[in-house]
This record gives structure tokens, sequence and C-alpha cells, in this order.
């Protein structure tokens, strides 16, 4: 059985895709939902303009969060890294590489401001905030609450200062009415020893 089976069957017409980067989880999702419509937002302009356009991708230069407005950004060595939190030690030890941190001011929005203004409301909501992702669900309720499916990046040790972790994550998907369905991927490892670091969480609304 295809591993995504369960994805294909799902009436997804309108992705959210949060903290694109330069457009690879919308490149890999497009195998399961090829008529869907993406909106992908990412607020490193270097990243936003790597990002494939066509008439279904729609691309947003902000940070998604739980304010609207300007906010300081901490800029990655590594940009998939970068983050409105600030780095912890336990990443910057295992990945040196993405240490450096200069700061920056981005534009931010909540999933539920930009979705009232657009009139476009997302089936399936995937969130790659470096550890911000439980932020921006909690205020934007709405959004939530019309989502069929969520991909959310979970953490199991703390690699941003002051991130909730997959339990406080799971706790509250669980509260408003989601499924936890585990992780396609395999988790990602610590380069030392292997112990999970994180995945790419899937859940689904229980109807």
């Amino acid at each position: 059985m295809d591993r995504f089976d369960w994805l294909r069957k799902l009436d997804v017409k309108v992705v959210l895709d949060g903290g694109a980067n330069q457009g690879q989880w919308v490149e890999y999702c497009r195998q399961i939902w090829p008529d869907a419509k993406y909106v992908c937002f990412e607020p490193l302009p270097e990243c936003a303009s790597n990002i494939p356009r066509d008439d279904k991708v729609t691309v947003v230069e902000m940070a998604l969060g739980d304010r609207f407005g300007k906010v300081s950004f901490n800029r990655s060595s590594f940009n998939q890294s970068s983050s409105v939190l600030k780095m912890g030690d336990l990443h910057k030890k295992l990945y040196p590489f993405s240490a450096g941190e200069s700061t920056c001011e981005v534009e931010m929005t909540t999933m539920d401001e930009w979705c009232e203004k657009s009139g476009v409301w997302p089936d399936l909501v995937k969130l790659d905030l470096q550890g911000y992702e439980l932020q921006a669900m909690i205020h934007s309720p709405r959004v939530m609450m019309k989502a069929k499916v969520v991909c959310c990046e979970t953490s199991f040790l703390e690699l941003y200062d002051g991130q909730p972790l997959f339990g406080e994550v799971h706790d509250y998907m669980t509260q408003i009415g989601f499924r936890y369905m585990g992780c396609i991927q395999p988790p990602m490892g610590s380069p030392e020893d292997g112990t999970p670091l994180e995945e790419d969480s899937w859940w689904v609304k229980v109807v």
C-alpha cells in the first residue's frame, strides 16, 4: 500500500504552507494533490524569490505567528533554521553550520488575519516555523476550525529557546478535535547518537 493513500483520499483543494523556504514542501505535496492551490508564506526574500510560481502557487513574503506587524527575526547562517525564536544551545552544538545568527525585521501576520482578508481558507495547514508553530495555531482559531488536515513540525528536545515540545502540541491538537496520524518520513535524529529530535507530525480532523 502506498504510504500516501490515506492522504490522497482527503479532499484538499487549498494548502497553506507556513515556512515555505524555497518551496521544497510544495513540490513534494503536488505529487499527492496536483490540482490543489498553494499559498506559501516565507519571510526571507532570498528564499521567497526561489519558490517556483505558477497559476496554482501564491507566495506571501511574511512570517506566520501570533500577531500582525513588524517583528524581530533571527536569520540563521543555514536559512532553513531561521526563526522568530533564538536558536538553543543544543541546536548550535549539533548543527554548528547553522549557529551564525543575525537579526532582521520581517512582516508577520496570523493565519486568520490573512485568510479573512483574502477570502482563501485552507483545507490543509503545513507549519514549519522552527519552534513557533503552536503560537501560530493558537492565534488562528478560525483557520484551525476549518482545516481538515495539519502537518506540523514538532520537536522532542528544545532546539529553540522556549519552544513547545511534541507533548504540548499533541495536547492542543487533541483538544481542538484532531487525531495524530504519525509521520510519513522518519524523524530527524541527532547526528551524535540518533536520538529523535523532531518530525513532521500529521493530524486529521475527527469527524
